[in-house]
């Protein structure tokens, strides 16, 4: 598959400035753009990073390009250090009829057990 380019930013688009301009110059995505261009100006498709990730010696040399990119954020010193975390908890989904708890369902249950705690 072809590498598909989007839209120069310089262009006009939904917006009547350009994306690039409505950007202001000390923005942290300049940094990123900039660390982006001085590692080769490459364009790869989907696919070539995907294979490229796949590949044990590339997952060595992507985690130092990290590394790096964060040393150069840090020392610009772009890093606010606030403590953020991430929960990575996957909960599948049970909706039968037996799992499935509706307004009538809940008005039935309270009913119950006002019931029980009456008598």
């Amino acid at each position: 598959m072809a590498h598909r380019t989007g839209q120069n930013r310089q262009q006009f688009g939904l917006f009547a400035t350009p994306l690039d301009e409505m950007i202001a110059s000390d923005n942290m995505v300049r940094v990123t753009d900039a660390f982006v261009d001085a590692i080769g100006c490459q364009k790869p498709s989907y696919h070539t990073i995907s294979d490229f990730r796949s590949i044990k010696p590339h997952r060595k040399a992507l985690k130092a390009t990290f590394r790096i990119f964060n040393q150069v954020l840090d020392g610009a010193r772009l890093f606010g250090k606030e403590l953020d975390a991430i929960d990575g908890t996957k909960i599948s989904a049970h909706n039968s009829k037996k799992n499935n708890i509706s307004e009538g369902k809940i008005i039935k249950r309270l009913e119950h057990h006002e019931s029980r705690f009456m008598a």
